[in-house]
């Protein structure tokens, strides 16, 4: 029974609901019918609006459609930052054209000068990202040149 803020999307259900009908009075319980949400649920959310709401089931909501769109035109809390989410690093497909292969990508990025595999060189995620999609590219390309054989 605390006062808590409903969400938007509800309030939004509930306009819908209420530009979907012709009746000139809704009542919770015919409200409850529209939307699909069972009217002591929704007469909890509608309280925030109309405290009396759950004493005079009768009242018509049509009335607090002034309330509802006022509520939606207000942030929830206008102070409260979204989330950042960091970006997957992922592989461009320009990136993937700069080599024909999966042992291209080994000859030019693993090997020293005298064509030896340089040990001491650490892949990133990124590195073994474009390696993995290389393989896959390489593995289609095998499937394709079998099938047609």
């Amino acid at each position: 029974m605390s006062m808590a803020k409903p969400s938007k999307n509800t309030i939004r259900r509930i306009i819908s609901a209420l530009a979907g009908t012709r009746r000139k009075v809704v009542t919770l319980y015919d409200l409850s019918n529209l939307i699909g949400v069972y009217p002591d649920v929704l007469g909890d959310t509608l309280a925030y609006f109309y405290p009396l709401i759950r004493l005079d089931p009768d009242y018509n909501i049509r009335d607090l459609g002034e309330k509802f769109r006022e509520y939606l035109a207000t942030p929830l809390e206008p102070n409260k930052k979204k989330a950042v989410v960091p970006r997957k690093d992922t592989v461009a497909s320009a990136e993937l054209k700069g080599y024909s292969s999966t042992m291209d990508y080994i000859y030019k990025k693993l090997t020293s000068v005298s064509g030896l595999i340089d040990t001491s060189i650490v892949l990133t995620d990124h590195d073994l990202r474009l390696m993995k999609k290389l393989i896959e590219r390489d593995r289609r390309r095998l499937k394709k040149n079998k099938g047609s054989k």
